[in-house]
């Protein structure tokens, strides 16, 4: 299996319903009461992308786009519209000190992209691993610089300097999630003939549903 650094084609994921999945074990003792597990560290994403594709081409393109990734064999980017932004309504433009992604101690100079989703006292700190080539803004101690890499298949950022004690580094980005089909089989796909005029075929997509790779 590999990742495969291409993006889902936009047009599948816009319309596209999608969720977050976490996994919890759950054992009920005689009492009532329960204890919890979560064997996850980090959040699942998923997407269901069923759709009534436009036209033949369209259709070409999901086919093919499914046997590039094999199946559930091989990772690609997918873009999330309802959160794929540093800024905290998820779809904002970046800015430079969207997002504290750590503090200067005179001798660290990578650092990882994480966003952080809060709600009153409690909050939730993601790792951004797929970042979007070009769009990465950085701050050290509230000044943007351009003086780093990224690397866009970590999330991990690379100061050409080394940061004083204390310093605060923020950042802002567009991202991606590294996904995979969470099915082997592209099956009962459905086509319509509306009219003898070729551009008004349907096709349908009853089952195709993605979910991240952790």
């Amino acid at each position: 299996m590999s990742f495969l650094d291409i993006r889902l084609p936009l047009k599948l994921s816009f319309g596209s319903s999608s969720g977050l999945q976490f996994q919890t074990d759950v054992v009920t003792y005689g009492n009532g009461k329960t204890y919890r597990n979560s064997r996850w560290n980090y959040q699942r994403a998923s997407m269901d992308l069923s759709y009534i594709v436009k036209d033949r081409a369209d259709a070409v393109e999901v086919y093919n786009f499914f046997q590039l990734a094999a199946g559930r064999f091989n990772s690609f980017r997918v873009k999330d519209n309802f959160d794929y932004t540093s800024n905290d309504d998820g779809a904002s433009s970046p800015t430079a000190t969207d997002q504290s992604i750590g503090t200067g101690d005179g001798s660290e100079t990578d650092f990882q992209l994480t966003k952080t989703y809060t709600n009153g006292a409690y909050s939730y700190t993601r790792n951004i691993t797929k970042p979007v080539s070009g769009t990465v803004l950085v701050a050290v101690a509230g000044t943007p610089t351009t003086n780093f890499t990224i690397d866009t298949s970590t999330g991990i950022i690379s100061l050409g300097f080394v940061p004083t004690l204390g310093q605060a580094i923020t950042a802002g980005y567009e991202f991606d999630i590294e996904m995979r089909f969470d099915q082997d089989e592209l099956e009962d796909i459905e086509y319509i003939l509306l009219r003898q005029d070729s551009s008004k075929d349907y096709f349908t997509f009853p089952s195709l549903r993605v979910i991240e790779e952790l």
